[in-house]
């Protein structure tokens, strides 16, 4: 009977130690899963992964750290994209905006066909950007200016020419037609209406003298 009595109190010692530990790994998990919680509500992902961590060593029969541990994870990746996407919009402003540098000092310098050049690198890297855009197409609408002006002036020096050949073959109504011409293209051309009033004069100095001789055969 003695013997039965002190099994008992065994057991029961057993059983109070057991209870004992169990009390003494939940106030210690409680505690560990409290720092955790207070980590993560600060945004301190890294600690509050590593406390969380420590709580599965001391229970491992509790599902919240891990779910927690998936969480915190999932935020990292959320976090460590967006600021992948955020220095490559840095990148991306840094590279368009140096340039647009390049292309307005080339613009400003007047070297268009550069300028054009550089305007569209810097749409390459930002296409929604609507300046370089509207740069180059003025560029594309000077350049075909100067070169409608390049055209006219050498339409002008060809023509200028053929009228200086003319006047020497003294042919002076083809040239009057050719300075003409040219005054039509340019209004403002002094050469051709200088060379125009010497052929005027040599004209009527061919008509005053075709008449006196006509006057004079008339005579006879």
């Amino acid at each position: 009977r003695i013997s039965k009595i002190d099994e008992l109190i065994k057991a029961k010692e057993l059983e109070d130690a057991q209870a004992a530990k169990q009390a003494e790994l939940k106030a210690k998990y409680d505690g560990v899963m409290s720092d955790a919680n207070s980590l993560m509500i600060a945004a301190d992902y890294a600690a509050a992964k590593a406390k969380y961590k420590e709580a599965q060593t001391i229970d491992n029969t509790q599902s919240l750290p891990g779910e927690k541990i998936t969480e915190i994870e999932g935020i990292l990746s959320n976090l460590e994209a967006e600021q992948k996407a955020l220095e490559e919009a840095a990148a991306l402003k840094k590279a368009y905006d140096e340039a647009i540098t390049s292309a307005n000092g080339l613009f400003d310098a007047g070297k268009l066909e550069a300028a054009k050049s550089a305007y569209n690198d810097a749409i390459a890297i930002d296409e929604t950007q609507s300046f370089p855009k509207e740069r180059v197409t003025a560029i594309d609408k000077q350049l075909a200016e100067q070169a409608a002006a390049k055209a006219k002036a050498a339409q002008i020096e060809d023509l200028l020419d053929e009228g200086a050949k003319l006047v020497s073959d003294e042919k002076f109504d083809d040239a009057k037609s050719v300075y003409l011409n040219i005054l039509s293209i340019d209004p403002s051309n002094i050469e051709a209406e200088e060379q125009l009033s010497k052929v005027n004069k040599e004209l009527a100095l061919l008509k005053n003298d075709a008449e006196k001789e006509a006057a004079f055969t008339k005579l006879k």
